[in-house]
């Protein structure tokens, strides 16, 4: 992969998320007890298990909430974690400059093999890629810094009387054909702002005690969200847990040189370099 990130001394990213769909395990909470045992033992003591719904469209296009169970394997310093439920696992690292890409999607696919000897996965129908950024505005440092004038958003009236400073959210999705995948893949790219001090996104969790996710309270955070996926179903599953490296590469050169060349600032990479 040919981009200036390797120009980069410092990963800018705050976590790195790599995820895999398969085809529904609707027995799944019978094989828990004997991932865990596993995972333990490969540096993934802590178990937690997170229920709640989820609103979802139905074919006949109708909303439709549905329970998931999902349980989460954590590392004693909840650098790393893999969460699984009946359709997906995602594993989430944190500690990003203690790893760099290849050493995280080699661990991915160790515990993707170590969950396939307990599970044998039917199919794998998608794998997906995400990298976040987060910056905490502080007097030496503001998101308007970071972020190109292209994606800072556009200026309201004056002349109304606003309350407070207000904040940002963008989004944008494109398709690309890549010759590693079958069909296209899916690329998103967002901004999103919140002025609570929470480090990730909403739908991230790092603690289910919800202890690490925080800055100081009331300061305002800027996430750059982007996210590489596509669908892998018509690749036979041996095939592709031979191949998740080269996929997994793919999507990170996209993420990269978008972030790179068209999101972030050169006051941003002196930061970096």
């Amino acid at each position: 992969m040919n981009t200036n990130t390797h120009e980069l001394a410092t990963n800018p990213f705050s976590a790195v998320l790599l995820q895999m769909q398969y085809t529904p395990l609707l027995n799944i909470e019978h094989y828990i007890a004997p991932i865990q045992d596993m995972l333990r033992k490969l540096g993934y003591p802590l178990c937690h298990t997170m229920k709640g719904d989820i609103v979802q469209l139905t074919t006949s296009g109708d909303l439709e909430k549905k329970a998931i169970e999902q349980w989460m394997l954590v590392s004693s310093d909840y650098q790393k974690a893999l969460i699984l439920d009946a359709e997906k696992c995602t594993f989430q690292v944190f500690d990003t400059q203690a790893n760099s890409l290849d050493a995280i999607v080699r661990e991915f696919e160790f515990l993707v093999h170590t969950l396939d000897t307990i599970l044998d996965f039917s199919i794998i129908t998608r794998l997906g890629l995400r990298c976040i950024q987060s910056i905490v505005e502080s007097t030496n440092l503001s998101w308007k810094t970071i972020v190109q004038k292209g994606f800072l958003g556009s200026s309201l009236p004056v002349d109304i009387p606003w309350t407070g400073s207000g904040w940002y959210n963008f989004a944008l999705q494109r398709t690309i054909q890549l010759q590693v995948l079958q069909n296209p893949s899916i690329f998103q790219v967002r901004i999103l702002q919140n002025p609570s001090g929470r480090l990730y996104p909403d739908d991230i969790l790092r603690d289910p005690r919800g202890l690490t996710d925080f800055v100081t309270p009331q300061t305002l955070v800027t996430c750059i969200d982007l996210d590489h996926y596509g669908s892998v179903e018509y690749i036979d599953k041996q095939t592709l847990l031979l191949n998740q490296k080269e996929i997994f590469h793919a999507f990170y050169a996209v993420i990269m040189k978008v972030f790179l060349t068209t999101i972030t600032t050169k006051e941003a990479h002196a930061l970096w370099s």
